[in-house]
């Protein structure tokens, strides 16, 4: 059969921003604050793009928190 190119082969030769790359191929689900707390067993390490306070946020295991800069 035919061999399957490889992640890096499929981005050789772009001179793309790798975090600008990596953001345009992820999309993260879109929920309100509201929608967001009334998600049941969220997974640890779940990542949400919060529609309320345009911000992501992901789950520690415990509580919603937001990711920011440093």
């Amino acid at each position: 059969g035919k061999e399957q190119p490889s992640m890096n082969q499929l981005f050789q030769g772009r001179q793309l921003n790798r975090s600008r790359e990596i953001l345009e191929l992820f999309m993260a689900p879109r929920y309100t604050s509201t929608e967001r707390d009334a998600l049941k067993n969220p997974k640890e390490a779940m990542i949400i793009y919060n529609t309320t306070t345009d911000k992501i946020n992901f789950y520690d295991g415990s509580t919603w928190r937001v990711v920011t800069s440093t």
